[in-house]
């Protein structure tokens, strides 16, 4: 399991969990997508609202499975607007969560969790400091460093 799960992620696991279709799996995600671009969270529940409503009929325990983590996929909503479209996409997301899977099967074992807490964030500092980390991300540029 991934540290941080994108938004879209979050629905897409949703949906190979329930074996939807390969043709509704690319028209519930097309459904889906107008909640990032949503200015206030009163915006994304109606558009939540919406989605529910279209395909509560047909997919109803999809339906229910985001129901019990909109809380967590409305989460994203707590940014700026200008961050959201980046916390919504994967790829910095799903290349930092490739490295650190990577870098953690070497390990293979930790003795404990305190440990492994000190090896995770090894490897965040390791991540942010190298020429990968060094891209901006759409929205961030504005972002001054609080250290």
């Amino acid at each position: 399991m991934s540290i941080l799960q994108p938004l879209k992620d979050q629905v897409h696991n949703q949906l190979l969990k329930f074996h939807i279709q390969k043709h509704d799996q690319a028209a519930i995600l097309a459904a889906f997508k107008p909640l990032h671009h949503a200015h206030d969270l009163t915006a994304a529940h109606e558009i939540l609202g919406q989605f529910y409503k279209n395909w509560s009929k047909k997919h109803s325990r999809v339906i229910k499975q985001l129901q019990a983590i909109e809380d967590e996929i409305l989460a994203f909503m707590a940014f700026p607007p200008q961050n959201r479209v980046s916390i919504y996409s994967t790829n910095q997301i799903a290349s930092f969560n490739k490295r650190l899977k990577r870098k953690t099967k070497a390990k293979e074992q930790f003795p404990t969790e305190d440990s492994l807490d000190n090896f995770v964030g090894q490897q965040v500092f390791a991540y942010n400091s190298s020429a990968a980390a060094t891209r901006v991300a759409r929205g961030f540029s504005g972002i001054l460093d609080t250290t």
